[in-house]
């Protein structure tokens, strides 16, 4: 995903670039819903988007259904109703699995964003000045040259890229999250494979670019999203030492709704929180931590959140925020 919030930054030209160089490369403007289907469903084309949240409702609907089903093969496929001789319509399921480039696409969804590589692209300086991308016949051959040679690749070492990906060899990253891994492993394997070829060293640099956006992506997460927040914050009300209660069968363990509220709200990260029964459904919305009615040691009746330290860490090593505190 090449994303900017700027303009003038090149987005447009890696776009040019790309569609010169990409796998039957198709650039989804001033289309119909049907034909962008079609495309990606018998083409696998690589899908080129510029600001198409920009584009009339139809149309971004169909894009924002084929961004959000198109990640895993297996799952990535959608139904719709095609017109037949006889004037009905079927059902026909429509693969979307294919890549995606997208530009200048400001405010995607935290389930797109989670799917994407960021690539970022950056205003040049005003005393800079660059030549203008004006491709003469020579530089076409040379771009026709590079596609040709990319074909070969593909068609060489298509089995042993497939080998690569379901061996052992593409080790883990462990500073990123398992999705991440998913979204880098493909070009792992071919930097793999290539570096198994040449004397070409290129895994490094991915891992190391995929560091940076993990770190990136963690500090955004831990300012807008509200579960990093919820995390984050009940993390250090266990931290200050605050006291569990045991229920008086011992059979539940929890800690006071009152006085994870009051916490809360000292905390000032969660100004639209009111009222405890507020806080109660977030957390049961977004952290599935309830709460329950219990009677304490003493015989008082009163309510609690079941988490406890262990619940708390596993949710921090799930949405890696542990890198914070290394």
């Amino acid at each position: 995903m090449a994303k900017s919030e700027t303009k003038e930054v090149g987005k447009s030209l890696v776009l040019t670039i790309i569609r010169k160089l990409a796998f039957n490369a198709f650039v989804g403007v001033n289309v119909t819903e049907a034909t962008l289907f079609r495309q990606v469903d018998r083409e696998s084309s690589v899908l080129l988007l510029d600001e198409f949240e920009n584009g009339n409702s139809g149309i971004k609907e169909a894009v924002t259904q084929i961004l959000n089903s198109g990640f895993y093969r297996e799952i990535s496929q959608i139904p719709r109703n095609e017109k037949i001789k006889d004037g009905g319509y079927v059902t026909r399921l429509f693969s979307t699995f294919s890549p995606k480039v997208l530009s200048g696409i400001s405010g995607v969804t935290d389930v797109l964003a989670d799917r994407t590589i960021k690539v970022r692209t950056k205003k040049i300086k005003s005393n800079i000045e660059l030549e203008e991308y004006n491709p003469t016949k020579e530089m076409e051959r040379d771009l026709k040259r590079i596609v040709n040679s990319l074909y070969i690749f593909g068609l060489s070492y298509a089995d042993k890229i497939y080998e690569m990906y379901n061996s052992k060899k593409i080790n883990k990253i462990k500073e990123i999250s398992a999705r991440e891994n998913d979204i880098w492993k493909p070009l792992l394997s071919i930097a793999k494979v290539i570096e198994e070829e040449s004397e070409l060293e290129i895994s490094k640099d991915l891992i190391e670019y995929a560091m940076i956006l993990n770190e990136e992506k963690r500090r955004i997460n831990l300012e807008n999203n509200i579960s990093y927040k919820l995390i984050r914050t009940l993390d250090e009300f266990l931290e200050q030492g605050a006291v569990p209660i045991t229920s008086k069968d011992g059979s539940k363990v929890g800690y006071s709704v009152q006085k994870v509220f009051e916490f809360i709200i000292m905390s000032e990260e969660f100004e639209n929180i009111k009222a405890s029964q507020q806080l109660s459904r977030v957390l049961r919305d977004n952290l599935d931590i309830k709460s329950e009615r219990i009677y304490d040691k003493s015989s008082k009746r009163l309510r609690i959140y079941m988490f406890d330290k262990e619940l708390i860490e596993d949710l921090k090593d799930r949405y890696n925020l542990k890198a914070e505190q290394q």
